[in-house]
């Protein structure tokens, strides 16, 4: 990879890194807002568990692709080290894959 093109691959997933964060902010949002509001109407509990629920879900999905990007991005990492390139863009801490689950 030429030094250009790994400074484009770096920024793009630091970019899409940073997207995902705030996703994840937002969904996070969303559920306390959704249960503030259930809890304001006095609403039963029953009737929005289906929707946190599905909230929930998309959560963890997101999370999920998160932990594949910071895999992904240690994978550029060792191709850049193995190839000599000198990409030194803000990479996840070594060894964070031994806390995430296969």
């Amino acid at each position: 990879m030429t030094n250009l093109a790994a400074v484009r691959v770096g920024r793009n997933l630091i970019a899409i890194e940073g997207e995902i964060d705030n996703m994840l902010r937002s969904l996070a949002l969303l559920n306390a807002d959704m249960t503030n509001a259930s809890m304001d109407l006095e609403l039963p509990g029953f009737l929005g568990q289906r929707a946190l629920i599905k909230a929930s879900d998309a959560h963890r999905k997101v999370l999920e692709a998160r932990q594949d990007l910071i895999r992904t991005h240690e994978e550029l990492r060792k191709i850049s080290k193995e190839s000599g390139d000198l990409w030194s863009g803000d990479c996840p801490q070594s060894g964070i894959e031994g806390n995430l689950a296969a």
